[in-house]
């Protein structure tokens, strides 16, 4: 695109005559494919875009391991706990526990624990 410029100048006769001049107009918006812009710097932004799609790729998989980690980790502990509660229960079920009322206090923790757990699961 091209902007002219109005010039005037004297003719020998005394008229005035107009003569446009043509000057180019400097795009002010840079194109990835400009040359002025650079191919490099094109593919540096590509190449960053990707690096960080990738890298945020790998920290969801990390953060998703860890979660499965801890989570099986709180399944195991939920499965000690039931097998402790159930033992607790059935002592005091049989009368064969050596001191109910600590049995109790004991029973009430581990049941708190266990919900305590399994809050956090879900």
């Amino acid at each position: 695109m091209s902007d002219s410029i109005p010039v005037y100048s004297s003719t020998p006769e005394g008229g005035v005559v107009h003569k446009p001049i043509i000057e180019p107009v400097i795009s002010k918006t840079v194109r990835v494919n400009d040359p002025g812009y650079g191919l490099h710097t094109a593919a540096k932004i590509t190449r960053d875009k990707v690096a960080k799609d990738e890298w945020n790729r790998q920290r969801n998989e990390a953060i998703a391991r860890e979660r499965a980690r801890q989570a099986e980790k709180r399944a195991a502990r939920i499965a000690e706990l039931d097998v402790d509660i159930e033992r607790l229960r059935k002592a005091l079920e049989t009368s064969t526990a050596s001191d109910p009322d600590k049995t109790v206090i004991l029973l009430d923790k581990l049941v708190a624990k266990r919900e305590k757990l399994a809050e956090k699961n879900h």
